[in-house]
């Protein structure tokens, strides 16, 4: 991106585990992480939306190659 490596994270694990980081180096700030553990209910609704978007079904061969301020996303999911 325009300052750098910049990205925004949100893990969720199976057991409930959620874990977020977000770099940024805009004006020089540090990494945020931040773990937490959520209900099985919100894992649920996070998989339904997931699904429901059919962001799952998307090719990163299709995107466009990067320029001067890049604005790639990635999903990972466990």
């Amino acid at each position: 991106g325009k300052f750098g490596h910049e990205f925004l994270e949100f893990e969720f694990q199976p057991h409930g585990k959620l874990r977020y980081a977000n770099n940024s180096n805009y004006k020089n700030d540090v990494m945020i992480r931040k773990e937490a553990y959520v209900h099985k209910s919100v894992m649920e609704e996070v998989k339904r939306i997931i699904d429901d978007s059919e962001i799952t079904k998307e090719d990163d061969a299709l995107w466009p190659p990067p320029d001067r301020v890049a604005n790639k996303f990635f999903l990972h999911i466990n």
